[in-house]
């Protein structure tokens, strides 16, 4: 699966983040790609200290076969 296209179709980027368990890669959506934090929250992502969406690349899977944003 192709996450780096999923995250460029809702507006991101593919960056990594230091986690506590070590760096992970995200999908981050700037502010003005989505809606509100309930938004962000109900794509699975959690929402940055500078307003963006950071969203799982292994949960951009997801989103995909719930339809929810295809």
């Amino acid at each position: 699966m192709d996450y780096e296209k999923i995250c460029e179709l809702l507006g991101g980027e593919i960056v990594e983040v230091d986690e506590k368990k070590g760096k992970i890669k995200v999908c981050k959506i700037p502010r003005k790609y989505y809606k509100n934090d309930r938004n962000c929250a109900e794509m699975d992502g959690k929402v940055a200290k500078d307003g963006s969406c950071e969203i799982r690349v292994d949960y951009l899977g997801r989103l995909l076969k719930d339809n929810k944003y295809s």
